[in-house]
């Protein structure tokens, strides 16, 4: 039988590492600090281990279902460490990483009291890719501040190399977005106007 698409491998959380990891510090530290909303942070000290246990999880399931030629491709805020415990796992392959929410100044990102670890986290990537060009410098900006060996190539291209010791990374800004042509035309067209006509 020939099989088309991609496999999936669940990570299962229990109820409270939902709590924790993904309501807790993803969206209640990592969300609120990153969209510039500290007030609305709720920096409690035991969202930070289940954050590095679940990360660690992640991590696991991607070294025993990818292949020693796989590029390994991580999406968004929630697995900011996933890199890191790759590499710490003994992964040379290549990985990446995008966070789809902006990435915050310095003075915001100094607020995080976990900020070193997350940082040595982004910087586990080959590339670490940003929506917007101020993203990326935000990121540049910290990793400047907070490693101060760091050596930076290209800075004013969409692509940009940090050289952090022995190790070079790539930080691009790849903005994505909707096709809005083809939803304006969607709009637009009989069926959805009748059934807005219907609605209203």
């Amino acid at each position: 039988e020939h099989e088309t698409g991609p496999k999936l491998f669940p990570v299962s959380l229990i109820q409270e590492e939902i709590n924790d990891f993904y309501h807790g510090f993803s969206n209640g530290v990592l969300c609120p600090l990153f969209h510039d909303l500290p007030s609305r942070c709720n920096f409690d000290p035991r969202y930070w281990p289940v954050y590095q246990r679940v990360n660690r999880r992640f991590a696991k399931t991607v070294v025993l279902s990818t292949h020693f030629d796989d590029y390994i491709w991580v999406q968004d805020y929630h697995l900011m460490l996933c890199g890191a415990l790759l590499r710490e796992m003994g992964v040379q392959r290549r990985i990446g990483f995008f966070l789809h929410i902006p990435f915050p100044p310095l003075d915001m990102f100094l607020k995080l009291p976990w900020r070193n670890e997350l940082l040595e986290g982004l910087l586990a990537y080959d590339l670490v890719g940003f929506q917007t060009a101020r993203d990326k410098r935000h990121f540049i900006q910290c990793v400047r501040a907070l490693r101060r060996e760091t050596r930076l190539a290209d800075g004013h291209r969409s692509v940009s190399t940090l050289s952090i010791g022995e190790r070079d990374m790539r930080v691009g800004a790849f903005p994505i977005g909707i096709d809005f042509e083809s939803f304006a035309q969607e709009a637009s067209s009989k069926p959805v106007s009748d059934g807005a006509w219907y609605i209203h």
